[in-house]
């Protein structure tokens, strides 16, 4: 399908060695860019095989559960300073940042649809979270947490972690009113047609 050939493709360019450093050449480009598209191409791959995997899927994900855990797993991983400044210097973690992170797209679109309401406001708001603790760390600390890049590529990318964090939060705050606000005018609107209908039987019969 689109979605597979989209998404092998972009992990296929995002490999490359000239694509691969142009985006490890700085910390927000890294951070920022690399990595949410390495999600994004599993992510991809993860919508082409939901319907085929279905069935298999649903014996090891159910609920979506292990798949929102694989997913905030790696993430928390991959957020830490130590592992993305490892990546530059070991092969290892570099194969690995490449593997597991499409895996972590791949395990939230075969795991959203089928997760309960409760369950997706809970990893949006890890998510949220996860953004206000990056920020914190990168513009708290007293010394470069990442030796790699500058001392200003650190307070860039916890200013922009920050505003990232923040827009999240209102957008999906705004979501949840509007939703409650519908569920809250919805019902009354039902019960006055219940109410209608059931006096106009009460009326028949009289």
């Amino acid at each position: 399908s689109a979605h597979f050939r989209l998404g092998i493709g972009l992990l296929a360019v995002l490999a490359m060695p000239p694509v691969r450093n142009v985006f490890e050449a700085g910390l927000v480009s890294h951070m920022l860019m690399q990595l949410p598209l390495l999600a994004y191409s599993g992510w991809h791959v993860g919508v082409a095989l939901r319907s085929t995997g279905k069935s298999a899927l649903e014996d090891w994900d159910r609920y979506g559960v292990t798949g929102f855990i694989l997913t905030v797993c790696i993430a928390l991983f991959w957020m830490l300073p130590r592992s993305i400044e490892a990546s530059l210097n070991e092969p290892g973690y570099e194969l690995a940042k490449f593997v597991s992170v499409p895996l972590a797209g791949f395990a939230l679109a075969s795991s959203y649809p089928r997760a309960p309401l409760l369950l997706r406001g809970l990893l949006l708001s890890h998510v949220v979270s996860m953004f206000g603790v990056l920020a914190w760390t990168f513009l708290a600390a007293p010394v470069r947490l990442c030796l790699a890049y500058l001392a200003s590529e650190q307070l860039i990318a916890g200013y922009i972690f920050l505003a990232t964090g923040l827009a999240l939060a209102a957008y999906w705050g705004t979501r949840l009113l509007l939703c409650g606000v519908q569920s809250r005018t919805s019902p009354r609107v039902g019960s006055r047609n219940l109410q209608e209908s059931l006096s106009g039987v009460n009326h028949g019969h009289r």
